[in-house]
């Protein structure tokens, strides 16, 4: 009767902890696919900025060639931009920074 007792008592907790760790592998399971989500929901907005960022660098380049051609060089260095005429004349003025909403 004790060792039925004691079996019945075991059984209890072996399913108990399986429960538990069943529990504990389903909240794993969902925290990996959500943290996964987020990754790829990242990795897709840096793949934009990307095509953006390109976007944009062509267009500057476009901008400073036509400008060229009419006399005006400018030249872009970190936050400064430079602006020199054929005459000599330049002008150098820092990039405004707005924040973006």
């Amino acid at each position: 009767m004790i060792l039925t007792i004691a079996a019945a008592v075991m059984v209890v907790r072996n399913v108990g902890k399986n429960n538990a760790d069943t529990k504990a592998t389903e909240a794993q399971a969902k925290t990996i696919d959500a943290m996964q989500a987020r990754l790829d929901v990242q990795s897709n907005s840096i793949d934009e900025m990307r095509k953006d960022n390109t976007r944009l660098q062509l267009i500057i380049e476009t901008i400073t060639s036509a400008l060229k051609s009419m006399g005006l060089v400018v030249t872009i260095e970190g936050e400064m931009v430079k602006i020199k005429d054929n005459n000599n004349n330049s002008t150098t003025t820092r990039i405004h920074n707005k924040e973006v909403a």
